[in-house]
């Protein structure tokens, strides 16, 4: 399980400088998002859907490629809020705008049918309270294979 809360910090000051890296465009939906595109490997392509209010930014949720689930492509949400601004509610309407975003984005590519996925430590109440109103209730309990910490497992399956 990778904690996404680690490269808050960089990852504001990256947007704000416009790091020649990232490729980043507003939301069509809501100015106050940011859809950021980057490949933090060779192999990977990471879609970040950021919310900022003027440079500062609010929360984030990654968005990555993850094993194929029932045969069909499957992508993993990972979120984060700085500190500063937990308890707001920032992240629950975060983690439902990039679901929004994701499907927009995906649909353009003619990709329609599709799952999501979370990962999220069962002691985490607040991530796991987003997550079943995401995602629904969780399909698995277990251990992660990379900690060994235990997790919930959350899937939400995306029709077009």
């Amino acid at each position: 399980m990778i904690d996404p809360s680690i490269p808050l910090k960089s990852f504001e000051k990256a947007v704000n400088k416009k790091d020649k890296t990232l490729t980043i465009r507003f939301s069509e939906r809501d100015p106050t998002f940011r859809i950021v595109l980057d490949n933090p490997d060779p192999d990977v392509a990471r879609i970040t859907v950021a919310r900022f209010w003027g440079r500062d930014l609010l929360g984030y949720v990654q968005v990555v490629p993850v094993e194929a689930i029932e045969g069909m492509p499957a992508f993993g949400f990972g979120w984060a809020v700085p500190e500063r601004h937990r308890r707001k509610g920032y992240c629950g309407q975060i983690v439902e705008q990039t679901v929004i975003e994701v499907k927009d984005l995906f649909a353009k590519k003619g990709l329609h049918d599709f799952w999501l996925e979370a990962i999220v430590g069962d002691t985490n109440e607040a991530s796991n309270k987003i997550a079943v109103r995401s995602f629904g209730a969780p399909v698995n309990h277990s251990f992660d294979t990379q900690s060994g910490a235990p997790i919930f497992q959350y899937w939400k399956r995306i029709q077009g």
